[in-house]
């Protein structure tokens, strides 16, 4: 009786850790962008500080969109492949 809250959350797991490790990405890509655009090039950067730059917010938002398409495909991908397998499942009870 215990281990039926466990399987409530199996089948979203796998969306779940890839969704999460897209995520970290993201992330980790925010200051690295921030932190080039104000210190590169050396003694000219490119923006004069974090937020007073609306073309910085446009790179962030547009690594933010590129992050939600690369998190919709890696779901649709994982859920092609899932059906993919449940098929083959099927087909080969079938058989037998």
């Amino acid at each position: 009786m215990l281990a039926r809250p466990a399987h409530r959350y199996r089948e979203i797991s796998p969306y779940v850790a890839t969704v999460g490790y897209s995520l970290t990405f993201f992330f980790h890509m925010t200051p690295g962008a921030t932190e080039t655009a104000t210190r590169l090039p050396l003694g000219a950067p490119w923006v004069a500080g974090p937020d007073a730059s609306p073309a910085l917010q446009g790179v962030i938002g547009g690594l933010f969109a590129v992050f939600l398409i690369g998190a919709a495909l890696q779901v649709l991908r994982l859920r092609a492949a899932r059906t993919e397998v449940a098929e083959r499942g099927l087909r080969g009870a079938r058989s037998t």
